[in-house]
């Protein structure tokens, strides 16, 4: 099977960020016969908790249609809605029929094959954020279990066609996708054998309280958040490089960017105003690091998206 041609996605704030991949190009794919689809990356705030990259419905398939090898920056799950096919990745084939739901994580190789003689159909929905493996993780999926069968739920099958139907992206959108996306979660994991999360896990998202609660603290610092949880500094340094692939620190400042972004879109404060909010004491520094991380100024921001 031929490699199709990608582009290196940078988005500011995507976990697990590897520059070594050769990634989907989003930007180039087009609705075709029999498939729709929506690109909404052109809306990502940096760092969100859930972020909504793309969705789409294959309504028919060929006997036999190859989709692959393609590799992502984010993760993308597949729901059959009739059919059935062939799942690969990291050298395990994955036989998924109707009702199955199977799982594409970041940066991982994959292809997938229609049957020759009952192809499939599904609805998919790519997406991404710190919140999305603790949500992954309550609904059953693991690198070492990225297929699962929901049963026949007429809920969760609507709320993926809810989902493919928005055609394009902007503020209210991306909350409108994030509410359903919120809701598949809510039906996958009431639907599940879920497992309880680790305590590694939770002492990560004691920490992201923690965080929300005094981001806009400009003398708030990782001592302060290991002692809040109780945890050593190392120790919690380790968990965030595990979760997120980033530092305490780096995570407290695009999470701060986040905060920065949103008040840049839906807010008249001032520069200066903005940064302060947000815990930055410093209105250059802030620009700076704007600028380092989204490849624009914050009224370069601002002056695109409002």
């Amino acid at each position: 099977m031929k490699q199709r041609e990608g582009a290196e996605i940078v988005m500011a704030g995507t976990m697990n960020r590897k520059s070594d991949q050769t990634l989907e190009d989003l930007s180039i794919r087009k609705n075709k016969w029999n498939i729709v689809y929506n690109n909404y990356t052109m809306d990502l705030l940096p760092q969100a908790g859930v972020s909504v990259y793309q969705s789409g419905h294959k309504k028919q398939c060929d006997p036999g249609f190859v989709c692959g090898p393609d590799s992502y920056d984010h993760y993308i799950v597949h729901l059959i809605l009739s059919g059935c096919g062939t799942y690969s990745c990291n050298d395990v084939n994955y036989k998924v029929s109707t009702n199955d739901m199977f799982l594409i994580e970041p940066y991982v190789p994959v292809v997938y094959v229609a049957d020759e003689k009952t192809p499939w159909t599904y609805y998919w929905v790519g997406f991404n954020g710190y919140e999305i493996q603790r949500l992954l993780q309550l609904s059953g999926y693991s690198s070492g279990k990225l297929v699962q069968n929901f049963g026949n739920s007429k809920t969760l099958v609507k709320l993926m066609g809810e989902i493919a139907s928005i055609k394009s992206s902007n503020s209210a959108k991306q909350c409108l996708l994030t509410g359903y996306l919120y809701q598949v979660f809510s039906e996958l994991i009431d639907n599940s054998k879920s497992i309880k999360a680790s305590s590694v896990n939770e002492y990560f998202y004691q920490s992201l309280y923690f965080i929300r609660q005094k981001y806009s603290d400009s003398t708030l610092t990782v001592d302060m958040i290991s002692k809040e949880i109780g945890i050593e500094r190392s120790y919690l340094y380790r968990i965030f490089m595990s979760e997120t692939n980033l530092s305490v620190q780096e995570f407290i400042c695009l999470f701060r960017l986040s905060k920065a972004a949103e008040l840049l879109r839906g807010t008249r404060m001032t520069i200066a105003q903005i940064a302060y909010a947000c815990g930055f004491s410093n209105q250059s520094y802030f620009s700076t690091l704007f600028k380092k991380t989204l490849n624009e100024t914050p009224q370069q921001y601002r002056k695109r998206l409002t």
